[in-house]
């Protein structure tokens, strides 16, 4: 299980930046966790000291990756290579969790299942992570008939301390030529997507599923979310970055990954490019992060202990039939206005989260019963008393931003 709301990159600066300055400015965008660094060749015990030790001076703890440890995936003298790794590490209170392998298929999760079972005896106080394949990788790449059996087989066999995926949602226009070198099944799949529309479907059935096996199977999720440019995937505004965050927030997140902090290195199909920092240069995505990530961290850390019990849509949904629309319960009676979800979760606490990124929406609740609603301050935390209009609450909601709110007696 997660110990506290986290908030953190994938990828760190690379190993030749990691330094105070590095880490105090990743600090100061609002990451309370952080992961390996990004540049090849880097994985290896003389950088992950460098990395843990500076985590540890300054507050922050890590999910660690080693070269080592992926070579184990798929070597029989796994046990000698883990115990290694282990042993290099065991002093270092920063390291939070070791990176296991990355949406790896099912055909991998028989020896994935072993590793993460000998570190829960060697290592009990480091958890095992592995991030899994969207909704949108092939039966070839899940090694399964549908995704709801991949994730269904990761969680009973591999026994996970949590869930954790990426979808990335936001498209450009893009175009196979003969000068992209397209090197799998999944970058093919993912340019010929993009051809066909611009937003990917599939969003919020896939999180729904995953926030049902969360609920099923009683561990928290990690939402990773689009970040840099790359490949078929446009330059992001601050609406969109957050409304992947606040939408996954709704849906019972508990963690969110930004992909990526630093721009990986130069990749002729995905021309990496514009991340948090690139090329050592902070984009105007840093200054977002240090707008998002606080407000971020606030609610969800409000959140933090509540179960997820359902999420509603009102207004239009023009991706996906497969959402639960609106109905009245015992606290609200009437939603309507714009496009937003509703977010439940126990202690009656509430997240509106607004569906549309280029444009405003309204928000208008009118409750069941006569009751309070108090609003939280995403900037202070501080909760509030809302006035009522004939027993509505009414909310004006920016371009992909959310607000949290409690209906109560008291």
């Amino acid at each position: 299980m997660l110990d506290e709301f986290q908030i953190f990159p994938w990828v760190s600066p690379p190993s030749y930046e990691t330094n105070d300055f590095r880490y105090l400015q990743m600090k100061a965008a609002g990451f309370n966790y952080t992961s390996w660094p990004i540049d090849e060749g880097a994985l290896n015990k003389e950088s992950n000291l460098k990395l843990l030790n500076l985590c540890e001076k300054h507050g922050l703890k890590t999910y660690l990756a080693d070269d080592r440890i992926y070579e184990a995936v798929h070597s029989d003298n796994w046990k000698a290579l883990i115990d290694e790794v282990v042993e290099d590490y065991k002093g270092y209170p920063a390291l939070y969790a070791y990176d296991i392998k990355d949406e790896p298929g099912a055909d991998d999760f028989s020896r994935i299942s072993e590793i993460v079972s000998y570190l829960k005896i060697i290592d009990p106080t480091r958890h095992a992570y592995i991030n899994l394949f969207p909704n949108y990788a092939s039966p070839n790449q899940l090694n399964t008939a549908t995704y709801e059996e991949y994730v269904d087989r990761f969680i009973q066999e591999v026994k996970p301390f949590v869930i954790s995926y990426d979808h990335y949602h936001f498209f450009k226009p893009a175009e196979i030529t003969s000068e992209t070198e397209i090197k799998d099944e999944r970058q093919r799949l993912i340019y010929e997507a993009s051809i066909r529309r611009q937003n990917r479907p599939g969003y919020f059935e896939n999180i729904e599923l995953i926030r049902q096996k969360s609920l099923q199977y009683d561990l928290p999720f990690i939402f990773i979310a689009l970040l840099v440019t790359h490949g078929p995937y446009r330059d992001l505004t601050e609406a969109e970055l957050r409304w992947e965050a606040f939408q996954a927030l709704a849906y019972g997140a508990k963690s969110i990954c930004w992909f990526t902090y630093w721009n990986p290195p130069p990749d002729s199909v995905w021309n990496f490019r514009n991340a948090v920092i690139d090329d050592g240069v902070e984009t105007e995505h840093y200054q977002e992060m240090k707008r998002i990530n606080p407000q971020l961290k606030l609610l969800g850390d409000k959140l933090f202990d509540k179960k997820t019990l359902k999420v509603y849509h009102v207004g239009e949904e023009r991706e996906s039939s497969k959402v639960n629309f609106f109905q009245a319960d015992e606290l609200i009676k009437v939603a309507s206005g714009g496009n937003y979800t509703l977010g439940y979760f126990t202690e009656n606490y509430i997240l509106i989260a607004n569906k549309d990124f280029k444009a405003p929406t309204e928000v208008i609740l009118e409750l069941t019963g006569s009751q309070h609603v108090y609003q939280f301050d995403k900037n202070t935390g501080a909760e509030t008393e809302i006035e009522l209009k004939d027993n509505k609450y009414i909310l004006q909601l920016s371009p992909g931003d959310a607000e949290l709110i409690r209906i109560g007696s008291v």
